[in-house]
């Protein structure tokens, strides 16, 4: 499966954590499935930075089993 991230930096191997609040949508690391919606988030990203700010989409390839069976 290939997940995809936007930000402003390449991110190679992403730091995964323990929850620490009881929140949806907090603090995270969130990729998709879906390239086009990284790509426009990305830009989004870039414009809120500015600053010479670059839209980067890292692309991860993960086992399609890696959660087992959910």
């Amino acid at each position: 499966m290939k997940l995809f991230h936007s930000s402003t930096i390449v991110v190679k191997r992403p730091k995964l954590l323990e929850k620490q609040r009881l929140l949806d949508f907090g603090k995270g690391f969130y990729t998709t499935t879906n390239q086009s919606q990284a790509e426009r988030w990305a830009e989004i990203k870039q414009n809120r930075i500015q600053n010479n700010a670059t839209a980067i989409v890292t692309t991860y390839q993960i086992e399609n089993n890696i959660f087992g069976d959910l």
